[in-house]
């Protein structure tokens, strides 16, 4: 009965291990009561500068830190919703903008799933935590229907847990799509060995990919699954009719795939329309050619004299992966013939892909739809496939008998001598980077005892072969070489810190309204604190936001139609373009830096009445001006409003939806009601309960054309393509669930009949 149990005990204490391990990565953070977000840049900024600790220095470049200006005031967002509804609207950013459309937002991704039930911060650590163990489990669960014992499965675990991307860029989308990568993998073995039946479990793992929110990196990891299943296709040749069908079966998976994620992906082509400007994914890396450093030593410095940081992350995924590499070439003859091909078929692609990311800067305009593909995403995969081929490694080393291993050390005697000549060449390479050097002395120290402890590892189990040995031994150096590395830079941010409530924060929120005025503002992540600004700092733009902001250059009297009464100017903006305003404007508050804080007492409201309106059949940027009436498109110009006739009142009423507006009128005439949100397509609106036309107010605003007598006004935002997406998501996923009551029975059936799971 013991022994029976014995390989569910293993895989159970392997299956835990992946679990404590983000947890005590995790740990260290709780206990300083620090947020696993790299944050602390945006007290560069005035509005949370009074919060910086004595003596620190502000961030040198603050924007370029895609965690706080865009990713975690997104996650605050999610985190603020109250409605399901909430999640297609934003009303922090630019007055308005789509949410769930941007994709990156990731609002269907089911590592975000923690933000609609609890706090920011909190959600952040349990959706990190989930990102680690769904790695660990998937790279796991692949490595054993690989046919590794449970020992050997760590070493896949482990390289893909504790890399780069998944530890240091785990508040960013690609590491919503790398977790499931080890299943895409096993789902392109399936095909290949022509168990056609896995199509469903390979649309439901490419759909998760879809949902998390970097499109580059996806399209990548399916270039690698594609090219793999090819290489195994070529050598497991089945006819004609097999191939067929394993095109077919992988077609089918790709097209379910995308069905099931139409809610998220037809949104995000009709905003793909209009933005300008849609958050593209930063260049992380861009690399020299030739810069392989990296890939054996993660000891060097940073900045001017040394690699990047981005190589080290991307690049470098254990030494003693890159000490196996050797071994295996060493050992192939005698390797069996099935590990020999998933091996070359694993290993060609990452080569590939690999060097093409050292070249691919001055490749990719020239390449259609690869604008946004940075070489980051072209090494991602490194990780896990070069776990898994050291488990295979391993695997086959133990096999080896006495004649074989005496063949195997001769054949290594030259195979080891060259690669570390080339791994020499590679360290000491310039690159292109004037100053490349290694790093400190011990630097060679810790590669060199790396080196000499997996040798011995090796040495070890030549004479005594243990499967738990040698799995358990490199697990844990190769834990070692990738926490000395990654570790001291795991994101953090104290609590207290995290977009802190100053005084003038506070200010911002009891004052109420958006915030606008100076151009410094688009910098500024005030949705980070739950601030509405006209500007935003995610860099995500529609272009009539653009174009509105641009005239605002010239023409800073717009700031009055924009539902503002807050002006925040520099010193600059006051004795500038705002300097006719200045006698017009309250002082509400100094801040430290000389900024001001303005209340603008002649601005308009958030909703107001027109009574003057031009109409032009083409909109035009310039045709937008303070000194004119406001630009409509497709309407009618109302009346001037009779010198004895009263304006009427209008107020918006409190709401706690983000798709709703209520506006009620009070004595208003024959106009247009103007509401100082941000126009897009999908908005709809009733007049006392009767549809009514909405109107696109100086290419940003939204406007609707009000009758005599009118009483209430209500926008709503309902999105066509939204209802169709989750119409067409949910067929998808009736679909996908029908196969696999089809295909479950039959694929029980066989795995019975080979009385094992290992793919054979």
């Amino acid at each position: 009965m013991r022994l029976r149990y014995r390989p569910a005990i293993e895989n159970g204490i392997c299956l835990l291990i992946a679990t404590v391990v983000p947890l005590c990565l995790l740990l260290p953070c709780v206990i300083r009561g620090d947020v696993p977000v790299n944050a602390e840049s945006a007290l560069a900024y005035a509005p949370w500068e009074e919060a910086r600790p004595a003596g620190a220095a502000a961030d040198a470049n603050p924007t370029a830190n895609e965690q706080a200006q865009r990713y975690y005031p997104w996650f605050v967002f999610l985190a603020s919703t109250e409605h399901v509804g909430d999640i297609l609207w934003n009303p922090l950013d630019y007055a308005g903008q789509p949410f769930l459309a941007i994709w990156r937002t990731r609002c269907l991704s089911p590592f975000s799933v923690p933000f609609y039930v609890g706090d920011a911060p909190t959600a952040l650590f349990v959706s990190v935590f989930l990102k680690l163990w769904v790695a660990g489990c998937c790279a796991f669960f692949a490595a054993r229907r690989f046919g590794m014992p449970p020992a050997l499965s760590m070493i896949p675990v482990v390289a893909f847990q504790l890399s780069g991307p998944l530890l240091l860029w785990s508040v960013l989308p690609i590491s919503d799509v790398l977790p499931w990568l080890p299943l895409l993998i096993v789902f392109a073995e399936r095909l290949a060995l022509g168990q056609y039946r896995a199509w469903p479990g390979g649309a439901a793992v490419i759909g998760l990919m879809l949902l998390g929110g970097e499109p580059e990196a996806l399209a990548v990891v399916l270039i690698l699954a594609i090219l793999y299943f090819a290489l195994r296709t070529l050598r497991e040749w089945r006819g004609i009719t097999g191939t067929g069908v394993s095109l077919l079966s992988l077609g089918a998976a790709i097209a379910l795939a995308h069905g099931i994620a139409s809610v998220q992906l037809l949104p995000y082509m009709e905003f793909n329309r209009y933005a300008v400007e849609s958050g593209l994914p930063a260049i992380r890396y861009a690399p020299h050619r030739f810069e392989f450093a990296s890939w054996i030593l993660p000891f060097l410095n940073t900045g001017s004299n040394g690699l990047s940081e981005g190589a080290t992350i991307t690049s470098h995924s254990g030494l003693v992966l890159a000490l196996l590499l050797p071994v295996w070439f060493s050992l192939r003859p005698f390797a069996e013939e099935r590990t020999r091909r998933r091996y070359e078929a694993s290993l060609l692609p990452i080569v590939g892909l690999s060097v093409l990311a050292h070249v691919w800067m001055s490749l990719r305009d020239s390449i259609p739809f690869c604008g946004s593909v940075n070489p980051e995403h072209l090494l991602v995969p490194n990780a896990f496939v070069l776990g898994l081929l050291a488990s295979f490694t391993a695997d086959e080393w133990l096999r080896l008998g006495p004649h074989e291993i005496k063949t195997t050390l001769k054949r290594f005697l030259f195979i080891g001598p060259a690669s570390l000549i080339a791994a020499a060449v590679a360290v000491l390479w310039p690159g292109g980077q004037a100053g490349l050097v290694p790093g400190p002395w011990w630097s060679a120290a810790f590669a060199l005892v790396f080196i000499i402890v997996t040798v011995a590892v090796l040495a070890y189990n030549v004479v005594n072969p243990s499967i738990r040995g040698m799995g358990y031994s490199l697990a844990t150096l190769l834990a070692a070489d990738l926490l000395i590395t990654f570790a001291a830079h795991l994101p953090s941010t104290p609590r207290e810190l995290l977009y802190p409530e100053t005084q003038f924060i506070a200010l911002l929120k009891k004052t109420g309204g958006r915030v606008t005025g100076s151009t410094a503002l688009a910098d500024w992540p005030l949705a980070g604190s739950s601030v509405p600004q006209l500007f935003g700092s995610a860099g995500v733009v529609i272009k009539h936001q653009r174009d509105y902001r641009a005239r605002t250059e010239d023409d800073p009297l717009l700031f009055r139609r924009s539902g503002s009464q807050l002006l925040l100017l520099k010193q600059e903006d006051i004795q500038g373009k705002f300097a006719p305003l200045r006698e017009m404007l309250r002082i509400e508050q100094v801040l430290p830096t000389g900024a001001v804080l303005f209340f603008d007492t002649q601005a308009k409201g958030r909703a107001w009445m027109a009574y003057e309106a031009r109409n032009v059949e083409r909109y035009s940027p310039a045709e937008v001006s303070s000194t004119s009436p406001i630009v409509i498109e497709q309407g009618v110009p109302p009346a001037p409003l009779p010198a004895d006739k009263s304006p009427g009142t209008v107020a918006v009423q409190p709401t706690d939806s983000n798709t709703k507006v209520t506006i009620t009128l009070d004595g208003v005439s024959k106009g247009i009601l103007v509401l100082a949100d941000a126009f897009f397509p999908g908005w709809k609106a009733t007049i006392d309960g009767a549809p009514a036309g909405v109107l696109a107010v100086d290419a940003l605003y939204r406007g609707v054309e009000i009758p005599e007598g009118a009483k209430e006004v209500v926008f709503v935002y309902d999105p066509p393509l939204v209802k169709i997406g989750m119409i067409a998501s949910a067929i998808a996923l009736a679909a996908l669930l029908v196969s696999v009551a089809v295909l479950l029975p039959s694929t029980i059936r066989s795995l019975k009949e080979r009385d094992t799971w290992v793919l054979q």
